[in-house]
């Protein structure tokens, strides 16, 4: 996965990712992004939802944080959107990052993102996530700049789903000559800085 940063959503044709903290049920004021309105009595950010808005060709998903988000929590809520909406992340994605989002928060989402790519399926074909597609490009729409941050959350996310498919690797695969090679080739590709 690249990722590229955008500061407008000017000539995007694709999936818009929304992080929508919560508003009450009671609110008349509903909630607004490019032009879309999300009326408070369908969807008002609540902790472990989403909403599907289409509008001019674009997929916009809105993903409720709740009142307040830890990271451990956005990580799992971005990792369930990546795993059940795979099927809305077409060619282009991209990520609104809300303005009162702190890095860790960015990091959290991105990462979260990723691990949703996880199939426990090991031996079995089947079609693969979007995002492991290695020209696909998330666009992350924010006015800053979180290049390192993005970064940084791709290599968190990609070692563990490398622990991940370790951990359930049936034992007759995983022998500990398997888990020796595996680790010596892992040191050799990895560079320090």
């Amino acid at each position: 996965m690249k990722t590229k940063e955008r500061n407008k959503l000017e000539n995007f044709s694709g999936t818009v990712l929304i992080p929508v903290f919560e508003t009450t049920a009671k609110s008349i004021v509903p909630i607004k992004f490019e032009g879309l309105e999300i009326s408070s009595k369908v969807f008002f950010g609540k902790k472990d939802s989403y909403y599907l808005a289409d509008k001019n060709d674009n997929t916009y998903i809105f993903i409720g944080l709740g009142k307040a988000i830890d990271y451990k929590t956005l990580k799992t809520t971005a990792r369930r959107i990546s795993t059940k909406e795979k099927e809305a992340f077409g060619k282009s994605v991209a990520l609104f990052v809300p303005e009162e989002f702190s890095s860790d928060e960015v990091e959290a989402t991105v990462s979260g993102l990723l691990l949703g790519t996880y199939n426990l399926g090991h031996f079995k074909k089947g079609e693969e996530h979007p995002f492991l597609n290695p020209e696909f490009e998330l666009e992350i729409l924010s006015s800053k700049e979180y290049a390192t941050i993005i970064d940084k959350a791709i290599k968190i996310a990609r070692a563990q789903l490398q622990t991940l498919a370790l951990v359930d690797l049936p034992p007759n695969k995983v022998t500990p000559k398997y888990l020796a090679n595996w680790a010596l080739d892992k040191g050799k590709n990895t560079v320090l800085r």
